[in-house]
């Protein structure tokens, strides 16, 4: 198994102190796939949890604390027990904001310079439901990874990444690109990378 994975697509709950919530995500295409390993935890890329949810696209997350942040990341093993590289990390429950925002906007990337080897928040809201994809670019304009290709509702939303090409590879140190587009609009955001 050597493409990096799918994105998550949502958390849902029935109320604001739900204990547990529904996560799900798009498929992974490969032919050997054997099942999905869900991780989560309180800190970005420190997973003290994780349950095996079989061939389904989605599974409960039990026993959450309202008002805590979790960070949450989905893998795909195949019937040779190689498991994928980490896809983009998304952060749950998702903020509830009163002010629905009114402009397509990506927010500087988190820190920035980003440390090799470690996780970056990426910010981005839109007032409208849209397919949204972030995507990675180098100073050439070669696409190194997509962190996200999803249906995603209007406010504001977060993912982390680990700096990671789509093989699983942590980028050189240098200058990148991040791009969102939501429909026909798109953002793009330099930040940099140092070892």
């Amino acid at each position: 198994m050597k493409k990096g994975i799918f994105a998550l697509l949502f958390w849902s709950c029935n109320a604001a102190f739900a204990s547990s919530v529904i996560l799900a995500w798009s498929p992974n295409q490969e032919s050997d796939l054997l099942n999905y390993r869900v991780y989560w935890g309180t800190a970005p890329g420190q997973y003290s949890h994780s349950l095996e949810a079989g061939l389904s696209t989605q599974c409960e997350l039990p026993d959450l604390y309202p008002g805590i942040h979790y960070y949450v990341a989905v893998t795909a093993m195949d019937i040779y027990c190689n498991e994928s590289a980490f896809p983009a990390e998304v952060v749950s429950p998702p903020e509830a904001s009163a002010d629905q925002p009114q402009e397509y906007a990506l927010e500087a990337i988190q820190p920035n310079p980003m440390p090799a080897g470690s996780w970056a928040r990426i910010g981005f809201s839109q007032p409208q439901q849209h397919l949204v994809e972030v995507t990675i670019y180098n100073g050439l304009g070669q696409r190194l990874r997509t962190l996200l290709k999803e249906d995603y509702p209007p406010g504001r939303h977060q993912i982390y990444w680990n700096g990671t090409d789509q093989y699983g590879q942590l980028l050189p140190s240098g200058i990148y690109y991040c791009r969102l587009q939501a429909g026909s609009r798109y953002r793009v955001m330099p930040f940099t990378i140092l070892k």
